[in-house]
């Protein structure tokens, strides 16, 4: 029996579980200092590693106090501020291209509206900054 195509909206759902998927939540280590984990954040990591965000302290560079965005491993809580750092501690080579950002909405958002998509079609608007914004958005 032949499989039935996907609906724009049945994709969208797709796309929404298997972000949910890959930004699960985890337990932040005593040791990450105070780290949160950044759910937002879309880079590929080392497996093992997760994007967080941490609260600065004072130092000859400033007064602190600022959310920042680091690295912290998910066992020791050892963490990095920047990831070439990161890739040098691991002995790895950083990537190189940073490869397809997926473009999806807020969770909530999605929840909201799971049935309601928007398409490009390559139409032309008015006005020609709207048609250049569009344009760019769908990649081209």
């Amino acid at each position: 029996m032949p499989k039935a195509k996907q609906t724009e909206a049945q994709k969208l759902a797709e796309l929404a579980d298997a972000y949910v998927q890959e930004h699960k939540k985890v337990k932040m280590p005593k040791d990450a200092g105070g780290a949160v984990q950044n759910i937002r954040a879309f880079s590929k990591l080392p497996v093992g590693w997760i994007h967080a965000k941490k609260l600065t302290k004072p130092s000859a560079r400033g007064q602190g106090g600022v959310m920042r965005h680091c690295f912290v491993n998910k066992k020791s809580g050892k963490t990095f501020w920047h990831k070439k750092d990161l890739y040098k501690h691991l002995g790895k080579a950083m990537p190189t291209g940073g490869g397809e950002r997926k473009r999806l909405p807020n969770l909530e958002v999605m929840k909201k509206y799971k049935d309601c998509t928007l398409k490009y079609t390559g139409a032309v608007a008015a006005c020609d900054y709207i048609t250049r914004r569009c344009s760019g958005l769908n990649g081209k």
